[in-house]
């Protein structure tokens, strides 16, 4: 990749990464690049009620660089709403009701960044995790869930008649967002930011 190229985005990538290409991207960030990365680690498919995994590479060359976008769907009590269709007797509906698998984020850092950020839905998003005592990697949360969060395994059903409750939601500030610079990212003024949701951009 040249040199040129201060800033490159991936955004919701849907194929595999082929090693030749995740090694460009490694020579890229050795040269002081900067990268942002949106991708979906999940999917939910309305068509069939059903959450799967996505596997694209990328996710284990993050690991790498002390990232883990976590296999899992993250729930959280402040979420968006989606459009369900009802019956009743004769007369068909629409039913707007509230779907904890599209996260309403509202908890952002103080950075420019997410500065001027009020609100943002991350629909299927997965949780981030990173080790806080590796010193080659520093990592600052951009953006995470309400206090009323959850998370579930991929492979499942949506069921959208669920009477959710408190009990459903027992973590709180899952990262979303992060942005990571140091040693294993790159050399001098590389960084990343990742986002665990493809979709929202």
């Amino acid at each position: 990749l040249p040199a040129y190229y201060k800033t490159l985005f991936i955004v919701s990538p849907t194929d595999s990464f082929p090693p030749a290409h995740l090694e460009k991207l490694d020579r890229y960030m050795e040269n002081a690049g900067s990268l942002m990365i949106a991708m979906n680690r999940v999917a939910g498919d309305f068509s069939n009620a059903r959450g799967s995994s996505i596997e694209t590479g990328l996710e284990t060359w993050l690991e790498q660089k002390g990232i883990f976008i976590d296999n899992n769907f993250i729930i959280d009590a402040n979420c968006g709403a989606i459009n369900v269709r009802r019956q009743q007797g004769q007369f068909n509906f629409n039913q707007q009701i509230q779907f904890p698998y599209f996260p309403m984020i509202t908890n952002f850092s103080d950075h420019p960044v997410t500065n001027g950020i009020e609100s943002v839905s991350l629909p299927f998003a997965s949780s981030i995790g990173f080790n806080d005592q590796d010193t080659s990697v520093i990592v600052e949360v951009l953006a995470q869930t309400s206090q009323k969060a959850g998370k579930e395994s991929p492979d499942l059903y949506f069921d959208i008649s669920k009477q959710w409750t408190g009990n459903d939601f027992p973590l709180g500030d899952l990262p979303v967002a992060v942005l990571a610079t140091g040693d294993k990212i790159g050399r001098g003024r590389s960084s990343m930011i990742v986002f665990s949701d493809g979709d929202f951009a």
